[in-house]
């Protein structure tokens, strides 16, 4: 149903003469018993993976980079990092490996520091 929605909001734009492209991250998620799998973007032609958290506890997710971009991300019940991992990836936006790897940084902050570029991204404005 979402993407329908969003679908219907990029043809609207076009009816009425704006030229908005079609942008919307793919994603899917799936639950398996105590197991919530979610996933957004495509990991096709990445160099670089980069894990956040142990896969031995069920709660982590895998980063898929090329050339510092993020490309998709694989979370195991982590729907934060999967949230914020559709903003970065919907602005292209380049990460720096070891913070996508830091659990003491959220990865809202470093979303939210994407969505507003005229703000300051350092460490202490996170």
């Amino acid at each position: 149903m979402h993407n329908a929605i969003e679908q219907a909001k990029t043809a609207a734009a076009a009816i009425l003469g704006r030229d908005e492209p079609f942008r919307q991250v793919p994603w899917f998620w799936s639950d398996q018993y105590n197991i919530k799998l979610q996933t957004a973007g495509v990991n096709e032609g990445y160099d670089d993976v980069i894990i956040r958290g142990d896969p031995a506890s069920a709660s982590f997710a895998a980063f898929y980079l090329r050339a510092g971009k993020l490309l998709a991300v694989d979370a195991i019940n982590r729907p934060r990092e999967f949230m914020a991992s559709k903003t970065l990836i919907a602005e292209r936006a380049e990460v720096d490996p070891t913070q996508l790897a830091d659990e003491s940084l959220p990865l809202t902050a470093l979303a939210a520091a994407v969505k507003a570029p005229t703000r300051a991204t350092s460490p202490t404005s996170l």
